[in-house]
């Protein structure tokens, strides 16, 4: 008997299909994060680690406000935006480093109330839309943009902070750098997974923020390992360029070590 077959596909949920597609991938996103955050308790939201800059709820609260300022200002704009969801996310203001200061005091079933209601707003705004609208730029102060670009851009936003809250998360179970990986690239750089610190000469850690992607394996960073790289420690790709060769084996090393400290 065959066993029953999973479905992977992405039903529209709104009126026109395309639209509705888009629609849907972001509830199928949300479902992924909302995973992340099963069992989790309210006194771990606060808690800081090496994983992230931030917190899982400070990144939560994130999540939620870079979809409404989309949203309001970006999709609707002025002459369509309803009043700023005051109630629902009093703070909009950034720190030096662009970043949400941490937000403390909140639950969990809080946090997931607001997420909920911005996501709400935004099925309730975008599911009537017509697929021409849907692609159609709107000139705002600062850019020109579709809705299309807007879901493109907040599907891979959500996907990058959820990978950070599962590092926060693994980095408090593992109560060590077990949940560190480090993987050498076939000619090419080292990418590391997990809550790790990349300090410098003099011992200062290096803000990551930036340096952190996303691929199927998770968060990661990339390390220079061909010499090349103009931003060191961090990999620019200029292996590419260069043409660098190396494709290490783990059991080709054998007892080998270095000798020197530097």
């Amino acid at each position: 008997m065959e066993a029953e077959r999973e479905i992977l596909t992405l039903e529209p949920i709104a009126g026109d299909p395309e639209v509705g597609r888009w629609l849907a991938a972001m509830q199928d996103a949300r479902r992924d994060t909302l995973r992340e955050l099963v069992d989790i308790a309210d006194d771990e939201l606060e808690r800081m680690s090496e994983a992230a800059a931030s917190s899982i709820g400070t990144l939560l609260y994130h999540i939620a406000l870079e979809e409404a300022d989309w949203l309001f200002v970006d999709i609707l704009g002025p002459e369509a935006a309803p009043p700023w969801p005051r109630t629902l996310l009093p703070r909009r203001d950034l720190d030096t480093d662009g970043r949400v200061p941490p937000i403390t005091g909140v639950t969990l079933r809080e946090h997931l109330d607001r997420l909920e209601a911005i996501r709400t707003l935004l099925l309730d705004h975008l599911g009537p839309m017509p697929v021409e609208d849907f692609h159609r730029l709107r000139r705002r102060e600062r850019r020109d943009v579709s809705p299309a670009w807007v879901l493109h851009h907040l599907l891979q936003h959500e996907a990058e902070h959820r990978a950070q809250i599962a590092m926060l998360r693994a980095a408090r179970g593992s109560g060590s750098e077990a949940a560190v990986q480090i993987h050498v690239r076939p000619d090419g750089s080292y990418k590391v997974y997990g809550p790790v610190q990349v300090l410098d000469v003099d011992g200062r850690a290096f803000d990551l923020t930036s340096q952190r992607k996303v691929d199927p394996l998770g968060a990661r960073i990339k390390l220079c390992r061909c010499g090349a790289s103009a931003t060191m420690p961090f990999c620019d790709d200029s292996h590419v360029d260069t043409g660098f060769h190396s494709v290490p084996h783990a059991d080709e090393i054998g007892g080998r070590s270095s000798r020197s400290d530097v």
